[in-house]
């Protein structure tokens, strides 16, 4: 079900954080979209990269920018109303698409491949490795020690980053078309193939993954990103279009809910400065998620309300209840809903 519609002329990219959208729009630039009412987005903040504006990739105060044959963008987005440069790093090739996790940034630059880059401090980002898959890499996605790229007419690759010095590919997905982006929810890839509409892979094992759905998009079909149940999916031609995500076993057929409680790991860890956490709640509960210290002490509230049956991500930006930033090391998050209580930890590293 469409729930909302912004008009942009051209968009390449898209990422959801908080109530903001962060679209790359060609020449344009990065526009930022505020989405606190999906079905009325509007721009609320721009900013112009110099070049063609592909990928984004947005982590605590930071977005990371895909500009071409300019490299690597890195924006200061604090205040979404007046982002500013913070950085940049030159690829040497065409910047199509960028990732971060933990103090790692991940690139996908054409016929260059996969870059690799330290971005712990993001004024001074230093490649660590690299690797060169065929194809060219058009967008990256990075999940529990995984690279996964979109690599247009050679589909997906799926490539071991445990160590970053050191990526090595463990398989890969033949395109319907032109594999086009990535998204991993879970043991689930969701792929965009241009004409041919969004896939859906299980790769709950990464070297032998399987496609198990799909939906079948209007026209061309270049992003997707997901966030609270919703898909965010940007098309060349008529902007970004918000579909619920009932995709699993096609959108024509009745809103499936989460059959048990869970809390998942959160994404990206380690980070810095900021990381996502999602839940499930198969009823309506009362919601309590919570972060504290290895003493148990309680550091920043995050939810504190009563929540439909569903899945939901919420961002913690690595800062207390007062606004003030923490400090390195490990913390807990605790889910309450309900009579179900889970707690995971969690890593800030700085």
């Amino acid at each position: 079900m469409m729930l909302g519609h912004f008009e942009s002329v051209v968009s390449w990219g898209v990422f959801a954080s908080g109530n903001y959208v962060y679209l790359t729009a060609d020449t344009l630039g990065l526009q930022i979209i505020d989405i606190s009412d999906p079905a009325n987005p509007v721009q609320v903040g721009f900013f112009d990269t110099g070049s063609i504006a592909n990928g984004v990739f947005v982590s605590g105060n930071y977005a990371y920018v895909s500009d071409g044959f300019d490299g690597l963008r890195i924006i200061d987005v604090s205040d979404p109303t007046n982002p500013t440069e913070a950085g940049f790093f030159n690829t040497g090739d065409r910047t199509l698409d960028v990732v971060v996790s933990g103090t790692y940034a991940y690139i996908a630059d054409g016929l260059a491949g996969l870059h690799i880059l330290d971005v712990s401090d993001p004024a001074n980002p230093v490649e660590v490795g690299s690797y060169t898959p065929p194809g060219t890499a058009r967008r990256v996605y990075v999940d529990n020690n995984h690279a996964y790229i979109a690599s247009g007419s050679s589909g997906l690759r799926i490539i071991d980053v445990s160590d970053p010095t050191n990526p090595l590919e463990v398989s890969f997905v033949s395109p319907a078309f032109s594999t086009q982006d990535v998204y991993i929810d879970g043991n689930y890839a969701y792929i965009v193939d241009w004409d041919e509409g969004l896939r859906i892979l299980n790769i709950s094992d990464p070297s032998n993954p399987v496609e198990e759905g799909y939906f079948d998009t209007a026209t061309e079909g270049v992003a997707v990103h997901f966030y609270n149940g919703n898909a965010y999916v940007a098309d060349n031609r008529t902007g970004l279009w918000v579909i619920r995500n009932d995709l699993l076993t096609g959108i024509e057929k009745e809103e499936t809910f989460p059959q048990s409680f869970a809390l998942h790991q959160n994404y990206p860890n380690p980070f810095n400065p900021g990381t996502s956490i999602r839940y499930e709640l198969p009823k309506r509960s009362r919601v309590e998620l919570q972060v504290l210290n290895v003493l148990g002490q309680e550091v920043r509230t995050l939810v504190n309300e009563t929540q439909s049956p569903g899945r939901y991500e919420v961002q913690w930006d690595g800062r207390d209840n007062y606004g003030r930033r923490v400090a390195s090391g490990v913390y807990l998050y605790r889910l309450h809903a309900g009579e179900a209580v889970q707690t995971r930890r969690m890593l800030l590293m700085k």
